[in-house]
Formats: structure tokens, C-alpha cells, sequence
């Protein structure tokens, strides 16, 4: 068998598989499952990449508990404290009226900013953990300023 009669045979095999609607219902099958395949874990990684900004119920969370929010910081109330309400949406955020404090920790690491960018009206995504009644202890902070919207 040459090398032109091999490739002419499977031209002819691929063929096949149209020529009947089996075949095509069958090729479309398998495109569909390749998609799917490819389309589940990238929405499962977007959705946990994605800053929920949703506090967990007052009910739920206790003094220890690991936190990840997005607030507006309102105003420093201190060395390393802010009054912040939380943001509620995802790129879009809207103002849910419910405040707390946000006390910096010492470790505390900054993305996309430094500290001096953490200031009142600044949109922050902050993990940490619980430290008493509406105040988080924020080891890890993400300025969101610029990249999100914020609306009453």
C-alpha cells in the first residue's frame, strides 16, 4: 500500500462518519464532551478565584473563625483600624449598610497596592479571621479600588 492510498483511506473513514446520521450525531456527541470537559473546571476555578463579598451569616461566624470579605474602608479609627461596611456582588459591588472594624495585622501582606493605599474609600477583598463582635483581624488585603464599582 502506497502512501497516497493510506491517506486516501482514512479521508475515506472520515467521511464515513458523515455520511450517515449516526456518524454526525455521534461526532457531535463527542465535540459536546470535549466542551463540557473543558468548560466545567474553568467555571470552577473562576468562581472560586472570584471575591464573593458576601459575610458570612452573624450566626456563623465566631471569634477564630477564618474570614475573606469586601468592604469599603469608611474611615481610620486608628493606628491600623478602619470602620468598613461590607460589599455585596461580584465586580459590581453594592453597599449592604452592615459595619465593622478592620483591624490590621502585623504580618499583613498587600496585593495590588502597599499599605499607604489602604485608606477611607478605598475597596479592599481582606482575609483573616474573626476577632470579636463585627472585627475582623485582616492578615491578607487586596485593593480593589479601580477594578471594581461600588453603588449605593
Amino acid at each position: 500500500m502506497t502512501q497516497r492510498s493510506r491517506s486516501a483511506d482514512s479521508g475515506g473513514a472520515f467521511r464515513t462518519w458523515f455520511s450517515t446520521l449516526l456518524g454526525r450525531m455521534l461526532v457531535g456527541a463527542g465535540v459536546l464532551l470535549v466542551v463540557a470537559a473543558l468548560a466545567v473546571p474553568t467555571i470552577a476555578f473562576v468562581r472560586t478565584m472570584s471575591p464573593s463579598g458576601q459575610p458570612p451569616p452573624a450566626s456563623q461566624a465566631r471569634v477564630g473563625d477564618p474570614i475573606r470579605a469586601v468592604v469599603k474602608l469608611d474611615q481610620q479609627t486608628g493606628s491600623g483600624a478602619f470602620a468598613a461596611t461590607f460589599l455585596q456582588g461580584s465586580n459590581r459591588y453594592q453597599l449592604t449598610g452592615r459595619r465593622l472594624r478592620i483591624e490590621l495585622a502585623a504580618d499583613l501582606s498587600v496585593a495590588m497596592g502597599d499599605t499607604r493605599s489602604l485608606r477611607p474609600g478605598a475597596v479592599v477583598q481582606v482575609s483573616g479571621h474573626v476577632s470579636g463582635a463585627d472585627t475582623i483581624n485582616v492578615h491578607q488585603a487586596t485593593l480593589l479600588t479601580g477594578f471594581v464599582t461600588v453603588s449605593q
